[in-house]
C-alpha cells in the first residue's frame, strides 16, 4: 500500500510539472507574438493630452474619435509631407467634444491643410498652436476660431499677417517670435482684446504711434529686432513687461 501510495504521489508530480511545463510554453508564446505583432499604439480611452508623431506609422487603439475625454492634442510632423495621414486625424479630431488646445508643428509645409479649418469643433477650440511649420503668412482662416484665446505662430517664415476680418474678442496672447516680420501687425490685433505680444526675433525696424491703441496690452516683448527709437505714445500703454534688449535703440 505503501509503495502504490508513492508511486500515485510520483505520478502526479510528475503531470503538475508538465502542465506547469505546457502553461509556460504557451504564456511565452502568446508574449512572443504581441511583441512580434505590436504594431498598434494602446492609447488609455481617459486620456485627455495626447501628443502624436505622424512619422509613426502604427494605428492607434482605439481611435482619436473615440477619446472623447481629449482635451489637448498636438500632431507633430517632423517635417513630414504624409498628407493623406494628417486628412485622417483631422478628421477624427473633430468629433472631439471636450477639445480645447489643438495643434500642428513640425510640418514642412508652407499651407495648413484644408482639413484644419473645416473642424466642425472649431468653436471650441481655445489654444491653437501652429508653430515651427513653414508658413508664410497667417491664413485667414484663423478668424473661424471665433473662441480663441491663445494663438501660437511662433517658430515660421510669416512676413506679413492678414488684417482681421472678423473680431476675436476673446483672444489675449499671440506668439510670433521668430518670423520675419518688418512691422507690428496693427491690423490684425487691433480686433483683439492681446494682452500678451511677443513679437522677438523679427526683423521690425519701426514701432508706430499707433500701438498705444492697444489699451489692453500688458506684456510686449520686441527683443532681438531692429528698433531705433520709441515713440511718447508708448509711455500711454499700461504694459507690465516690456522687453527691448537687442535692439539698436539710440
Amino acid at each position: 500500500m505503501r509503495t502504490i501510495l508513492k508511486s500515485l504521489k510520483s505520478t502526479v508530480l510528475v503531470f503538475v510539472l508538465f502542465v506547469l511545463t505546457i502553461s509556460l510554453v504557451l504564456s511565452l508564446n502568446r508574449s512572443t507574438q504581441r511583441t512580434a505583432s505590436s504594431d498598434t499604439i494602446y492609447i488609455p480611452e481617459k486620456t485627455t493630452r495626447l501628443v502624436l508623431n505622424l512619422n509613426e506609422k502604427r494605428p492607434a487603439e482605439p481611435s482619436i474619435k473615440e477619446l472623447t475625454s481629449l482635451e489637448f492634442l498636438e500632431i507633430v510632423g517632423t517635417d513630414s509631407d504624409d498628407t493623406k495621414s494628417l486628412a485622417t486625424l483631422l478628421a477624427e479630431a473633430e468629433t472631439l467634444p471636450r477639445l480645447k488646445t489643438f495643434g500642428l508643428t513640425d510640418f514642412n509645409s508652407t499651407e495648413i491643410p484644408l482639413e484644419l479649418w473645416t473642424l466642425k469643433n472649431s468653436l471650441n477650440i481655445e489654444h491653437l498652436r501652429l508653430n515651427s511649420n513653414g508658413l508664410q503668412e497667417t491664413p485667414k482662416e484663423i478668424f473661424g476660431f471665433r473662441n480663441l484665446r491663445i494663438l501660437d505662430l511662433s517658430n515660421n517664415k510669416i512676413q506679413t499677417i492678414s488684417a482681421a476680418e472678423t473680431k476675436l474678442p476673446f483672444l489675449k496672447e499671440v506668439y510670433l517670435s521668430h518670423n520675419e516680420l518688418t512691422e507690428i501687425p496693427l491690423d490684425f490685433l487691433k480686433n483683439t482684446s492681446v494682452s500678451v505680444l511677443d513679437l522677438s526675433s523679427n526683423k521690425i525696424n519701426n514701432l508706430p504711434i499707433q500701438v498705444s491703441e492697444l489699451a489692453s496690452l500688458r506684456k510686449l516683448n520686441l527683443s532681438d529686432n531692429q528698433i531705433p527709437y520709441l515713440p511718447d505714445q508708448v509711455g500711454k500703454l499700461d504694459l507690465e513687461e516690456l522687453n527691448l534688449r537687442f535692439n539698436p535703440l539710440k
